[in-house]
């Protein structure tokens, strides 16, 4: 059963996605690279540290301008820095 639903997700996927090698060129298989990996985890201990100063100071303008901005910031940072 389990293996006939992996060849129907299999079978739904287009070609580029079912493609597994990393592209820095390619607009989905660059999320596969070393870079783009390595940029994801600092933005994951950013967050975490973002998160604890909410916990810390929990008041809710300053939860809300806080999260836009990193939000913004993370976007940026994945998408418009150098591969």
């Amino acid at each position: 059963m389990n293996n006939c639903r992996f060849n129907l997700i299999a079978a739904l996927n287009p070609k580029w996605k079912q493609d597994r090698e990393p592209d820095p060129n390619h607009f989905y298989r660059r999320t596969l690279t070393v870079r783009y990996q390595a940029k994801k985890k600092v933005l994951h201990y950013l967050w975490i540290a973002v998160l604890t100063t909410i916990m810390i100071n929990p008041f809710i303008g300053y939860a809300a301008a806080i999260t836009l901005l990193m939000t913004f910031f993370s976007f940026s940072f994945l998408d418009e820095t150098e591969q």
